[in-house]
């Protein structure tokens, strides 16, 4: 269940009645129990369900930390041995469970920030039930999942961080191998936990335990862990040397226990048993597993455990820097399942799409025609994480292989677990930069295999996942030069090798590998030398020095840039890495990816989230000159600092194939953002699009922090004329693709309303002239260090108040704080000498100012920016982020009124009555909302109102004429709505009447109620 952010959870008893009554649970009203009787029930507690065998008690006092306690003795003394009371807290009600005596109580408060996902699933639990035995046993297993989850996190971090330190045989300064082979460790233990239980460890389910926990055991690690990953496991019996020991334990292939590289590298690494051991008891003896991450058995760790602890082992920063963030189940299955179900139908006919999705039976013509289709599909995952999108791809596929494929005389278990491996082997492709993440995606492939085959049955050998599962950043790429006939054939001969890896074991397996590692390195080498050329041939006279003294010198060069330069350079380096370390050291899914050669058939995902100021300056030159859709107008500032995942989109519409589908999770910000102009511009001409989903618009916050989402599904064909797609937001509804964008160019922001509301938005800014035609619209001052200019020193001086985004309402602003400005009030130009106090002020801070990027040499160490005479004089502001667009007017600061900051907009009237005119209609309703619909989403509900949008809304020269002059009747409604001593009635009058005459001039019908919202 996916957390709605309109969710409203009851915060009174009252409320809870309501809610729990419209919900058909039969309540009661009970009597008032005595405090303290003998049924230990808490003070003052009310009985909500007289004569139910599991209490329902309200108490009265908040309880604090004791209400866990009292539940507990509620509940053993209870004939249900469970009960649930509700009691007052801060912010809300405070819930206590206790479902099983033994286990304790669980207390939940919904989050004060606004419902979060346990929230939703908490409060669905509890409401559904229908009595309090049942949500009793709902409600503590949501809560007891969410306690168990918290232990986890902290218990394997805590083993990974004692096995990162205590790495013996590793360089002391390699950390980061160090936490790489940490969790290759931690996720070997955990497949041999969910194995373990499958009883394919000598049928013995304490079999890790006698290995470890032996008593006078020693030298875990090296005697008798790795025997068992890189002998017994990784070997079949008859190739053994481990002895009679592991004679029970099956060959699992798979690589997963197969010596990694830093393994072979190092072949002396060694753990202390303590390490091991502690960890091992408190992780894999301390939590039951389960293979099927479907299943919910309470406090069991299953398989989507792992993609939350990739998650939560990662630092906050590091989260942020790589915009990685969970994906609810939910949302990877209906993403998956949707992009499958477009590629099917444009593959084959949406008739054939949709009878593989139904239930019923299936015509057996059209199956046969599906079969030889979903067998050749190729899925890819660019930025893969910890698997969810593979997996959720993997169950689509095999749910409709299964129904195209059956019935047959195949039992049915076998015949769904073969074709999960055969998707497994042959249909998923994956990258990730994480190494981490690559291990556990590969890891939730092997156990959804497992999870599909019977216990106790010695298993078959897992399929090979190395080769299809990669690290590498999909972004990155080298030039395509497959001309030569030589690379061609290797290209050929590397595709052969690659889709006879899936299932080969032992010595064969081992050759085709070092087949497959010999031909990425020459087909890497050749394109690179082909680019080398390239580049190099460009040159003329100059010489220029290799970076990699491996290579003869370079052809001379003159007038070449420095961009040039370091494309050389780097092209020089990925060669010398190639030939001399014997690997392809860069990922491109041309080359590592030969049986994807003419595209992906569907990608899907959820791709990193990360503004361009995160990425060090070389990066983003890199990928604004690789990706057309990164590059943003020079009269773009704002723009020109796009969201990676602008890159990831385009990066995905070229690696499908023809026909191909993506489905991938953004931020809904790319809809509306001006960074987004270039990829909605290229999407609408390129590509057709399926499906616009706006989460936080339809009210779901799928995530755990603070970010909106949205889906984006295209197929790649041409976009035919009068194209439908079905957009989800507020409502579903289905609208013309190349009429989605607010303007004629349809790269402008996308309105994401059905087709009547937004043909009248086209018609109000097509019919007038645009704000930003009559007026200049800018941001407020930048002073580059807020902490020296905001509220300085009595000392410091000139000193004006200021106004930020907080102090900005409609038809009011005051300032609530000073800023240190010496600049002329009416030309804006710098003082050159300040007061000796001020200068001495600077002196004690001139690193700090001078360190502003704004900042030039000769320019005095008070210099502000972004000040000017059209920030001084007669201004309309609004704020930058609200939940609605609030004007209000200024006088200039000469005559007194405040100075803006950057938090701020500004535009510059020219007079007072235009100024406040300007004011009225930006406050009017139709306005509003025309500007929220443009306007990109910030965090909690908040919509960033920036010049751009702002001076995209029409101004009627009925309201204004050209020359600047408000209409008579217009600004006397003004004057009546800035009066705002008046009475509530009156100014309620003005402002009814200011939105009657707003939709007058835009010439629209009547303004419909729903309007009104904001």
């Amino acid at each position: 269940m996916n957390c709605s952010s309109s969710l409203v959870l009851p915060s009174t008893l009252e409320a809870l009645r309501y809610a729990l009554r419209e919900a058909a649970w039969p309540l009661r009203t009970g009597p008032l129990l005595p405090p303290d009787s003998g049924d230990g029930s808490p003070p003052q507690a009310l009985d909500l369900m007289p004569g139910s065998p599991t209490p329902f008690w309200w108490v009265e006092q908040p309880l604090g930390a004791d209400l866990a306690r009292h539940c507990v003795r509620v509940a053993r003394a209870a004939p249900g041995r469970s009960a649930l009371l509700v009691a007052p807290g801060p912010g809300g009600l405070r819930f206590a469970v206790c479902a099983w005596v033994d286990r304790g109580a669980f207390v939940w408060q919904p989050s004060p920030g606004g419902p979060k996902r346990l929230d939703a699933e908490a409060w669905s639990a509890l409401r559904s039930a229908g009595a309090p035995s049942v949500a009793a046993l709902r409600l503590a297993a949501v809560l007891e999942r969410r306690d168990v989850d918290a232990r986890f996190f902290r218990d394997v971090r805590q083993w990974r961080d004692a096995l990162r330190e205590g790495w013996q045989g590793l360089p002391n300064d390699d950390h980061e191998r160090a936490a790489q082979l940490a969790m290759l460790t931690i996720a070997r233990m955990v497949f041999l936990a969910f194995v373990q239980r499958k009883g394919w460890l000598d049928n013995d389910p304490k079999f890790l335990a006698r290995l470890l926990l032996e008593p006078g055991a020693t030298k875990l690690y090296r005697e008798r862990l790795r025997p068992l990953w890189f002998d017994a496991l990784n070997r079949t019996p008859d190739e053994r040397g481990s002895g009679p020991r592991f004679a029970g334990v099956p060959f699992l292939n798979g690589g997963l226990f197969e010596p990694s590289e830093v393994e072979r590298r190092y072949p002396n690494l060694d753990l202390p048993d303590a390490a091991l051991r502690d960890g091992f008891v408190t992780v894999i003896e301390g939590y039951r597993f389960v293979e099927d991450e479907r299943r919910l058995e309470g406090a069991a760790i299953d398989p989507i455990m792992l993609g939350k602890v990739f998650e939560g082992l990662m630092a906050d920063a590091q989260r942020a820097k790589t915009g990685t963030f969970y994906t609810p189940p939910e949302l990877v299955d209906d993403v998956a399942a949707r992009t499958l179900h477009a590629w099917l139908a444009r593959r084959t006919t949406p008739a054939l799409a949709d009878a593989v999705a139904a239930t019923g039976p299936i015509d057996p013509a059209l199956a046969a025609e599906a079969r030889g289709v979903l067998r050749g599909v190729r899925v890819l995952d660019p930025a893969a994480g910890s698997g969810a999108f593979l997996l959720g791809a993997m169950e689509w596929l095999v749910r409709a292989r299964v129904r195209v494929e059956g019935p047959t005389a195949e039992d049915p278990q076998q015949l769904a677990s073969r074709i999960r491996r055969d998707v497994l082997g042959r249909s998923l492709f994956g990258v990730d930069i994480s190494p981490i993440a690559v291990l556990i995606c590969e890891l939730r492939l092997w156990l959804s295999l497992a999870a599909s085959l019977p216990d106790r049955a010695p298993p078959p050998p897992l399929p090979n996942l190395h080769h299809r599962i990669r690290v590498g950043n999909a972004l990155h790429g080298m030039p395509d030069a497959y001309a030569s006939p030589d690379l061609q054939k290797a290209r050929t001969e590397l595709r052969v090798c690659c889709d006879a890896l899936a299932d080969a074991t032992g010595a064969a397996k081992r050759d085709l590998d070092a087949t497959r590692r010999a031909l990425e390195r020459e087909i890497a080498a050749g394109v690179l030398e082909a680019a080398l050329e390239r580049e190099v041939g460009r040159a003329s006279t100059a010489v220029v020095t290799p970076l990699f003294p491996a290579l003869e010198p370079l052809p001379a060069r003159t007038g070449h840039r420095a961009g040039d330069s370091r494309r050389i350079e780097e092209l020089e380096g990925l060669l010398v890495a190639t030939l001399s370390e014997q690997w392809a050291p860069v990922f491109d899914a041309a080359v590592q990816f030969p049986e994807a050669a003419s595209g992906f058939d569907v990608i899907v995902g959820n791709p990193p989230w990360v503004r361009m100021t995160a990425l060090p300056a070389y990066e983003r030159d890199r990928l604004r000159q690789r990706f057309r859709w990164m590059q943003a107008s020079a009269n773009q500032a704002f723009g020109a600092q796009p969201d990676l995942c602008v890159a990831f989109v385009e990066r995905a519409a070229e690696l499908l194939s023809d026909r191909g589908v993506m489905g991938l999770v953004v931020p809904n910000k790319l809809f509306t953002a001006q960074y987004g102009t270039a990829m909605r511009r290229g999407l609408i001409r390129d590509l057709s699009l399926v499906a616009i989903d706006d989460l936080h618009a339809q009210g779901q916050q799928p995530f755990d922090v603070q970010v909106y989402p949205g889906v984006l599904i295209a197929a790649n064909a041409p976009c035919p004329p009068a194209a439908s797609v079905r957009v989800h937001a507020a409502t579903v509804f289905d609208a013309d693709a190349r009429a989605l964008a607010s303007g004629a160019d349809p790269g402008g922001s996308w309105l994401l309303v059905p087709t009547a509301e937004r043909e009248r938005a086209r018609r109000w800014t097509e019919a007038h002239p645009a704000l930003h035609e009559r007026f200049a619209l800018r941001m407020g001052i930048k002073t580059g260090a807020n902490a020296l200019f905001v509220d300085p020193p009595d000392e410091v001086a000139p000193v004006l108040p200021v106004l930020r985004g907080r102090d900005v309402r409609a038809w009011d602003a005051r300032p609530s704080a000073t800023l240190w400005f010496a600049h002329d009030v009416e030309t804006a130009a710098v003082l050159p000498s300040v007061s000796s106090s001020s200068e001495a002020y600077a002196a004690a801070n001139a690193e700090a100012l001078a360190r502003r990027c704004d900042w030039r040499p000769g320019d005095p160490l008070w210099t502000v920016f972004r000040a000017s005479t059209a920030s001084l004089g007669h201004r309309v502001v609004w704020r930058d982020i609200g939940l609605t667009l609030e004007a209000a007017s200024l006088p200039p600061v000469a005559a007194g009124g405040p100075l803006v900051l950057n938090t701020v907009y500004l535009l510059d009237a020219g007079s007072a009555e235009a100024a406040l005119a300007l004011t009225a209609w930006l406050n009017t309703t139709p306005i509003r909302w025309l500007a929220g619909l443009t306007a990109e989403p910030a965090l909690n509900g908040f919509r960033r109102y920036q010049a751009r949008n702002v001076g995209a809304l029409p101004l009627p020269e009925t309201v204004i004429d050209a020359s600047g002059e408000p209409s008579p009747d217009w600004l006397r409604l003004a004057r009546a709505a800035a009066f705002r001593t008046a009475s509530e009635q009156a100014r309620a009058k003005a402002d009814a009447a200011l939105d009657a005459m707003a939709q007058r001039a835009l010439d629209t019908p009547a303004i419909t109620p729903w309007l009104r919202w904001q």
